[in-house]
C-alpha cells in the first residue's frame, strides 16, 4: 500500500530561498540536510561521543543516519558542543563512515537569477549511496534565460540536495525544511 501524506499547499512567504551562486560537483545539502563523515571510529554504546568531519546542520535532536558498507543504524543526537556530538550506538563504525540527514522537504520552484553558459543544476532526493534507501537525481536543469522559474511542488522525503556544473551562472531554490518520516 502506498505511503499516504496529505498534500502540502504554502503561501509562496512560508519557503526558505536557498541561494546559489557556485559550482558544486558533488550533491550538496540544502535547508537541514547533513553530509559528512565520522573522523574517529566509534565502539556500540550509551552517549557516545563522535567527532565528525562537519558540524553544520547537527543540532540537538537531530535524526542522523549512520552508514560503513552494510552496516546501518538511525540515531538521535542526545547533545551537541561546538565539534562533537554524543549519540547511542547499537553497532561499532569505522573512521569516515558516512553520516547524513534523512530530513525531507518541500520543494516549491527554482528561479533562474542569472543563466551562465552550458549551465546543468541537478536536483535530488536523497544519495544514491543512503540506506535503508538510495536516492536520485530527480531533476536535471539547464537554465539559459535569467527570469525562468521551474516549478515542483513536491515532497523530497530523503533531503534535497543539489550539484551544478558549467560556469557560474545563479539560482535561487524556494523549499521548505519537515521532520524525518523515522524513528
Amino acid at each position: 500500500m502506498p505511503t499516504q501524506r496529505h498534500q502540502r499547499l504554502a503561501p509562496i512567504p512560508e519557503y526558505q530561498p536557498f541561494h546559489i551562486a557556485a559550482l558544486a560537483a558533488n550533491p550538496t545539502p540544502i535547508g537541514q540536510a547533513v553530509v559528512t563523515t565520522i573522523a574517529a571510529a566509534i565502539t556500540a554504546g550509551n552517549n557516545v561521543t563522535i567527532t565528525p568531519a562537519i558540524m553544520v546542520g547537527i543540532t540537538k535532536g537531530k535524526k542522523l543516519s549512520i552508514v560503513n558498507g552494510s552496516t546501518q543504524e538511525f540515531i538521535t543526537v542526545l547533545s551537541v558542543t561546538g565539534t562533537t556530538f554524543n549519540a547511542n550506538f547499537v553497532n561499532s563504525y569505522a573512521i569516515n563512515s558516512n553520516l547524513y540527514s534523512v530530513d525531507g522537504a518541500w520543494l516549491s520552484h527554482i528561479v533562474v537569477n542569472k543563466a551562465g553558459t552550458s549551465d546543468t543544476l541537478t536536483i535530488y532526493n536523497g544519495l544514491s549511496g543512503m540506506l535503508p534507501r538510495a536516492g536520485g537525481a530527480i531533476a536535471a536543469i539547464s537554465p539559459t534565460v535569467a527570469g525562468a522559474t521551474y516549478w515542483f511542488h513536491c515532497a523530497i522525503d530523503q533531503g534535497l540536495y543539489y550539484s551544478w556544473a558549467g560556469t557560474a551562472g545563479d539560482v535561487t531554490v524556494f523549499y521548505l525544511d519537515y521532520p524525518p518520516a523515522f524513528g
